[in-house]
């Protein structure tokens, strides 16, 4: 297992470029997707069915969304025929896409600290590259987020918690 600091993740995810983003989903979620759909298909009146068709919903709202805010995305994978290979790939891409886990786990795991942290400690400790206005712009629009937002806000009075702190760092 390699050790990799925040602001080296995202200068290798690189959440501002949307040929990242497109990757992204075409490796990982576009795969989950196809698989999803064949899982339900091959198994029709077991759970797995039922979790495979949840699993293709969500990853086809992710697709439909990535489409709408960065173009066109190729939708190309062939599920093997063998449903339980279908299966074992479904559970393999699943597990590598969350947080932290191969490099679909870079995408997630970002996404997921973005709006986990106060704005304070997001640019002046986990992601200094953010500081750059155009790329935390660019980062902020793919995934969803308005700077005039509130991010993690923790339940304590703090001095350093500003409600202004991106006006403030223009």
């Amino acid at each position: 297992m390699s050790i990799v600091s925040p602001d080296e993740l995202i200068n290798e995810v690189k959440p501002w470029d949307k040929d990242s983003w497109r990757k992204f989903i075409e490796t990982y979620v576009v795969p989950v997707k196809v698989l999803a759909d064949s899982v339900a298909k091959q198994f029709v009146g077991d759970l797995a069915a039922e979790v495979a068709k949840s699993l293709s919903d969500n990853a086809s709202r992710v697709i439909n969304v990535a489409k709408n805010i960065i173009g066109e995305v190729k939708v190309e994978f062939e599920a093997p025929s063998d449903p339980i290979e279908c299966l074992r790939q479904l559970v393999e891409k699943c597990g590598n896409t969350f947080l932290g886990v191969g490099e679909a786990g870079k995408y997630t795991l970002l996404a997921w600290t973005l709006r986990k942290v106060t704005r304070e400690y997001l640019l002046e400790a986990l992601y200094p590259t953010l500081m750059d206005e155009e790329k935390r712009k660019k980062t902020f629009e793919f995934l969803g987020i308005k700077e005039d937002m509130p991010l993690f806000r923790p339940t304590v009075e703090s001095p350093i918690i500003s409600p202004n702190f991106f006006s403030a760092s223009k």
